[in-house]
């Protein structure tokens, strides 16, 4: 129990950490600036919190994996709101959600790597 929880607060700081470090925010939540023109990152980050609504995280962590480019680093500001949503999961959301500790591990891993951020 320990060791999980270790994991999910390390996942937690460093989302945090990329949002200060590499995108000057002040922490991973994103946000949609103008409603009535989004960007494409405003409707990718729309889609990820339908479907973490609808507790479908492969679903989304699957879109949020087909959607990044390394030139957007808005994707990268939707990345690290999404897998700070995750590392928050509880353990009976995310175990019906049917994804592991090392599913969330690995996928932000994949997309940080996709920018050049090795962790």
């Amino acid at each position: 129990m320990f060791e999980k929880d270790w994991i999910m607060r390390q996942i937690k700081d460093l989302t945090k950490m990329i949002a200060i470090g590499v995108l000057h925010k002040a922490g991973p939540e994103y946000e949609i600036v103008d409603e009535q023109n989004l960007s494409e990152s405003d409707k990718l980050h729309l889609q990820l919190m339908k479907l973490l609504e609808s507790n479908r995280v492969k679903d989304a962590m699957q879109l949020l994996q087909d959607s990044i480019t390394n030139t957007d680093l808005d994707h990268l500001k939707v990345a690290m709101d999404f897998y700070d949503r995750l590392s928050a999961l509880s353990d009976e959301k995310r175990l019906a959600a049917g994804i592991s500790i090392s599913d969330i591990q690995a996928g932000l891993d994949a997309v940080t790597s996709c920018y050049g951020i090795y962790l």
